[in-house]
């Protein structure tokens, strides 16, 4: 099984992707890397362009599946919601490409 596992950000957005045999072996790891956007970019561009590097990333990869981590409690807001929308184009990505 291949999974593509991401920490989502607007800015960098971490991604790790694994091997696993079963439950028994220890996942191999087959790539990890960041998706970055410029922050002089409007949000919805920059939105856009992580929706399209990960989608390249998937269909590149072919993923069994994308585990998102969840959004943490964040006392920043502005940071809470820029980190939920980028969150939101993921999890519509995995929706699309049926993951």
């Amino acid at each position: 099984m291949r999974i593509i596992s991401i920490d989502p950000g607007t800015a960098t957005t971490g991604f790790a992707i694994l091997d696993v045999e079963n439950k028994n072996t220890t996942p191999v790891l087959h790539e990890a890397n960041t998706f970055l956007t410029p922050s002089e970019m409007d949000p919805h561009n920059r939105l856009e362009i992580l929706y399209d590097l990960l989608s390249k990333k998937v269909i590149e990869k072919k993923p069994d599946i994308i585990v998102l981590e969840k959004l943490f409690f964040n006392t920043n807001v502005k940071t809470a919601i820029s980190v939920g929308q980028a969150r939101g184009v993921m999890l519509l990505c995995a929706s699309q490409l049926k993951l």
